[in-house]
């Protein structure tokens, strides 16, 4: 199939998200070697969870441009821009070796990400969704300050128990993983270079849940962190 006109704008609007996907994900996984490495750890205990100092700001951050790619109807969709891809490389033929290349790479790990959302796993003797699981966590971890996107999670939490928490936070990083793979793709298919410069304007930091007591006691119940007998 052929590219159509729209596929550009489609691949440079998901190159511009991918941007924050890689500088969120670079700076979560940098704090989380920089923990490993010196031992140290600010944490504190909560009903017999451990719960990290900045664990929720570090996730909600990497969860936003995260979810911007996981919806079918946004502009940045990862799967719009396999489709844009799909076509680019058709119309390039087997004179780009390098986008094909990169296009089977971006594939597989995609496909990989979406059987682990499309598969199901038990817990407390009930069956749940991984992807049910990490909707509801995208929209808890970018919408805090909603009663309505809370809701679904804390029911899901109040159901399965904290382990979704963890499987959640690893979804989000192996989903922001896929973006990065599409991302090498999306550049040589544009010509451009993979690292990008930052945008001229990025978008404000969430407000601080401090500052809503209400929700911050909200985000410490959502957020904490695995049990310690876990």
């Amino acid at each position: 199939m052929a590219s159509t006109p729209g596929d550009a704008d489609i691949l440079r609007a998901f190159r511009r998200n991918a941007v924050h996907v890689r500088r969120e994900l670079a700076a979560l996984r940098a704090q989380q070697d920089a923990e490993r490495q010196d031992g140290r750890k600010a944490v504190r205990v909560v009903d017999g969870y451990i719960q990290e100092e900045g664990w929720v700001e570090r996730y909600r951050r990497v969860s936003t441009p995260v979810r911007r790619a996981a919806m079918e109807n946004d502009k940045a969709s990862l799967r719009r821009t396999l489709a844009a891809l799909e076509r680019a490389a058709g119309a390039d033929g087997a004179g780009n070796t390098g986008l094909a290349d990169a296009l089977d790479r971006a594939r597989r790990v995609a496909a990989d990400v979406q059987a682990e959302l499309d598969s199901v796993v038990s817990l407390g003797g009930r069956r749940i969704a991984r992807g049910e699981m990490f909707r509801a966590w995208m929209d808890a971890a970018v919408f805090y300050d909603s009663t309505d996107r809370q809701r679904p999670y804390e029911e899901m939490v109040a159901t399965h128990g904290k382990a979704i928490e963890s499987m959640a936070a690893q979804l989000t990083e192996d989903y922001a993983g896929a973006v990065l793979a599409v991302d090498e793709a999306a550049a040589l298919a544009l010509g451009e270079p993979l690292i990008l410069p930052p945008p001229e304007r990025t978008p404000p930091p969430p407000p601080d849940p401090k500052e809503k007591g209400r929700w911050k006691q909200i985000l410490a119940s959502l957020f904490s962190r695995t049990a310690i007998d876990d």
